[in-house]
């Protein structure tokens, strides 16, 4: 039996290659997608608000303060607006039913999601999830997941029907953040900053990495270097907004970038356990936010830049130009890509709110984050597992919400624990370039 078993060893490892596993995961993906999209009822949320704002826009309104839906007012920045304008013709939207208000057209099935090829934009959707996929298997090879947790990646209800059956913006903007991360992960630090900013165009939880990208940033290119790969991302968002900045530049600002919204306790995925006064309460946002400083402060000072003399040894090197690298260009990787999704989640343990869509913003990293702790194998499985079923509760219930939560805090005491990316790692055959490209 010994013999078998290792005789059957070069198959097994062929079988679980990263290159075979990526493909069967795709290809997978792709027919499930399709089946989903043809045969699981689209469900309108927010989709005919998109169509709604942006064909204020195709009307030639440039004036943030003016232009809204029939939810609101539009919030995000302005990469969102020519992104869905493009989705808007694509699709062919209907212009009156997607104007407001609805005088000549009513609410029928012609007018539910606007008045467009819903499929149509179900399918874009489903490539947008591929294409998002294969990054985030990307990140995993260079993350060392091991390749039978891949499909962990895969394995969510929600997130297919958030992708699918939803049509959410939140991602387009994940697509953007992780290019970044494995731009940066490859030490393309220029193009990983134009992809931050892109994402942050289309949605402001693009913020939640800002810290990562700074520190990295700095780290592996120095002040100079950080002020000049910020230039040019900095001209991609002032050229995506000029025609709003021309018409009503505070106004843009204060919608596009608010941070005074105020959330609704009946949609909260993890506060469900508080009262409805708590959850409100100034001081509980306040609590929360010092956490969230606290733990970024944390982290940068004791993991992200123990090499460098702690966080004020690294803003003091910075001037003097990019640090040395003081591992293997694996582990510089490794560890990029984990200090990025460290940063991420530590703003989600935090977060003021969490709604159902916001599984977006991190569900396909927590493998990555899993296998940088040293929990046991099914602890990380439970933990999981408790993150994929507080998302799966509809409404969401104070045990759904305790649940979700005790899984992130279990999660981030691992990553603290654990070498959060940064503790050498033989892994000797992955070779990355050496140089920095710009």
């Amino acid at each position: 039996m010994a013999r078998l078993f290792r005789s059957s060893q070069p198959q097994l490892r062929a079988l679980l290659s990263p290159a075979v596993v990526a493909t069967g995961l795709l290809v997978g993906e792709l027919a499930a997608g399709l089946v989903i999209v043809r045969r699981i009822r689209y469900t309108e949320i927010d989709w005919k608000a998109y169509m709604q704002e942006v064909q204020a826009v195709a009307d030639g309104e440039r004036d943030y303060t003016v232009i809204r839906a029939n939810t609101g007012p539009l919030v995000y920045p302005a990469g969102f607006v020519w992104l869905f304008l493009g989705l808007h013709r694509l699709t062919g939207a209907d212009p009156d039913c997607c104007r407001l208000p609805q005088t000549a057209v009513t609410e029928s099935d012609r007018c539910v999601s606007g008045g467009g090829d819903i499929e149509m934009a179900q399918h874009i959707y489903l490539l947008l999830y591929l294409v998002t996929l294969a990054v985030v298997l990307e990140i995993y090879r260079v993350c060392r997941v091991p390749t039978w947790a891949w499909p962990l990646g895969c394995l969510s209800f929600r997130v297919h029907s958030l992708y699918l059956l939803r049509l959410f913006n939140d991602a387009p903007a994940m697509l953007c953040l992780y290019a970044f991360v494995a731009a940066y992960s490859h030490r393309c630090f220029a193009l990983g900053a134009m992809f931050f900013s892109a994402a942050l165009s289309l949605k402001m939880n693009a913020l939640l990495f800002a810290p990562a990208l700074a520190l990295v940033t700095l780290k592996e290119c120095g002040w100079v270097g950080a002020i000049v790969r910020a230039i040019p991302a900095l001209a991609l968002q002032a050229l995506l907004a000029a025609p709003f900045l021309r018409a009503n530049a505070s106004g843009y600002f204060a919608r596009a970038f608010d941070f005074t919204r105020a959330f609704e306790h009946r949609w909260s995925v993890n506060w469900a356990m508080l009262s409805p006064v708590t959850f409100g309460d100034p001081r509980f946002a306040n609590a929360l936010l010092g956490a969230h400083i606290a733990l970024l402060g944390a982290f940068a000072h004791r993991k992200w830049c123990r090499n460098d003399g702690g966080l004020v040894g690294l803003l003091v090197s910075a001037f003097g130009g990019p640090s040395p690298l003081s591992s293997s260009p694996s582990i510089v990787a490794r560890s990029t890509a984990i200090t990025a999704l460290v940063c991420n989640f530590i703003g989600i343990v935090t977060a003021r709110s969490l709604h159902y869509q916001f599984y977006l913003f991190y569900f396909h990293s927590v493998p990555v984050l899993l296998w940088s702790t040293p929990l046991p194998v099914v602890v990380k499985l439970l933990v999981w597992m408790g993150i994929e079923a507080g998302y799966n509760v509809y409404p969401a219930t104070p045990s759904s919400s305790t649940l979700l939560q005790a899984s992130h805090v279990v999660l981030l005491i691992g990553l603290w624990l654990g070498d959060a990316g940064l503790a050498p790692v033989s892994y000797t055959h992955l070779t990355l370039p050496t140089k920095r490209i710009v």
